[in-house]
């Protein structure tokens, strides 16, 4: 029976979500919440989810939020074991460390030029734009190594929660120049292209963001 996974067109991290569950073959049953409508504040999506937030997932009954732990989750019990998640405890550990990061300085720095630009409809400042900068996309970059993933020569939760943030960024202003962040935009095309379901589960996040940076003036 397909896990239900309450889900918005430009959320990252319903994307990362998807794209966990398109690998490891996952049947989601995706219910878009129309936020402008506030139906994520209704009683009943509070039932589920306190925070008013997506990704919320509900598997038979089982209600999750965080995409953190609903990926990690979805690993656990539908394929444990999977290379997304190393054994290797060190590896493992790496795994977690990006994740974390994008949690704690990825998506604060850009939450304010989200509000901006798709919310207010104003384009970024300078200064929002160099937070973003400075604080977010610098630190990946210089974190970047010499192998073919973040972790290593194998693909992990890692890079597809680095795809599914820096595919959000790529139509800002931030991130559209990749003679600032070459590293990153080099990982950010081969991980892509070795991705058989990318396409698929980014779309429309892809589209909308870029639609909405453009009515921003």
């Amino acid at each position: 029976m397909p896990i239900d996974l309450y889900a918005t067109r430009t959320c990252a991290p319903s994307v990362l979500v998807k794209m966990v569950a398109k690998h490891i073959g996952v049947d989601l049953n995706i219910k878009i919440v129309d936020m402008a409508k506030k139906e994520h504040l209704t009683p009943e999506f509070l039932k589920m989810n306190p925070y008013h937030k997506v990704p919320t997932m509900c598997d038979d009954g089982f209600v999750l939020f965080e995409s953190t732990a609903i990926c990690l989750y979805l690993l656990n019990k539908y394929k444990p074991g999977s290379e997304l998640y190393p054994k290797d405890v060190q590896k493992r550990a790496r795994v977690d460390q990006f994740m974390a990061i994008v949690t704690s300085c990825f998506q604060p720095r850009f939450s304010e030029l989200f509000r901006s630009s798709l919310v207010l409809r104003k384009k970024p400042t300078a200064e929002q734009i160099k937070v973003v900068e400075d604080f977010a996309l610098q630190g990946l970059e210089d974190m970047m190594g010499s192998s073919k993933f973040a972790v290593g020569d194998e693909l992990t939760l890692a890079d597809l929660t680095l795809v599914a943030h820096l595919g959000f960024m790529i139509k800002t202003p931030a991130f559209n120049d990749e003679d600032k962040f070459p590293k990153l935009w080099s990982f950010y095309d081969r991980v892509t292209s070795g991705l058989p379901y990318y396409e698929e589960t980014n779309k429309e996040l892809l589209e909308g963001i870029s639609g909405l940076f453009k009515a921003a003036k």
